[in-house]
């Protein structure tokens, strides 16, 4: 996660990545706000940055800062910030991977039950294709057999206390590091939540925690893009083996957590049928 700092005279908003994190456009006097993205930002990608400024009398200022747990408070440097007439044609871009971003649901979506054997659906295109031109939909449904309502659910389990940094794999793809224990719960919910979002076989997935005596449990639930069978790993990076498990299911109690203890003779990983 990364912070940024916001000192105006007078009001001020900030927008990273489209995302509004800071909204003291009507304030008065010098002032600084610090927020939070709630995404983990990938190194080499560029993020629109977007601030509004008022000035009501009397001394003006604006100024933008930025830091995080490897970056001290400082203000954004000239060279991390390009405007978007100097990108076009520069040889900065051969450097940067193109990242496409989610696009935004259909529009205007109909489902209309034509005959006993057929659906008609229609839409109209997505307000943002994230980047990249669509060139096909996935419709899901759930079989007449199903559990309406109850999603694919797995739980990360650390021991209290854990430290360091972690990545997921899911279906062959892999996340990028994750820190755990440095940021609040609520943090590293959020981390977990964007770092498995940003994978091509997942989709959307919710996140929340919960606390078990000494164990820390961030239950994922697989909202989309659910096969009938899940793998879903872990691999440390910094971590003690014996200090993070993953168990299929939302429940709080053994046997997830009394895994723990003899995790190190066994492989991080566990493969659950849908619930």
């Amino acid at each position: 996660m990364h912070d940024f700092h916001l000192e105006a005279d007078d009001g001020a908003r900030l927008w990273i990545g489209n995302n509004l994190i800071t909204d003291e456009f009507e304030a008065s006097d010098h002032n600084e706000w610090s927020a939070a993205t709630d995404f983990v930002m990938d190194e080499d990608r560029l993020y629109p940055i977007k601030v509004e400024y008022r000035e009501v009398v009397g001394s003006a200022t604006v100024r933008l800062f930025w830091s995080s747990s490897s970056q001290p408070r400082i203000i954004i440097p000239p060279h991390r910030l390009h405007a978007t007439r100097h990108l076009r044609f520069s040889i900065f871009l051969s450097k940067v991977a193109a990242m496409p971003i989610k696009p935004t649901p259909p529009e205007d979506f109909t489902l209309e039950n034509v005959d006993e054997a057929n659906l008609l659906v229609t839409s109209s295109p997505p307000l943002n294709d994230g980047g990249a031109a669509v060139t096909s939909y996935k419709i899901e449904w759930r079989p007449s057999d199903a559990r309406y309502g109850n999603n694919e659910v797995h739980s990360l389990v650390f021991r209290d206390g854990t430290n360091g940094e972690f990545s997921l794999a899911f279906s062959g793809s892999h996340t990028v590091s994750i820190k755990h224990g440095s940021e609040t719960l609520e943090e590293n919910a959020l981390a977990i939540k964007a770092a498995l979002e940003q994978l091509p076989t997942l989709n959307d997935v919710s996140v929340s925690y919960t606390i078990d005596g000494q164990y820390q449990i961030f239950h994922v639930e697989f909202e989309t893009n659910v096969p009938t069978a899940v793998e879903f790993t872990v691999s440390s990076a910094g971590l003690s083996i014996s200090d993070v498990d993953v168990c299929a299911g939302a429940d709080d109690a053994a046997p997830c957590s009394s895994a723990l203890g003899d995790i190190g003779e066994r492989a991080a990983s566990v493969t659950a049928t849908r619930l």
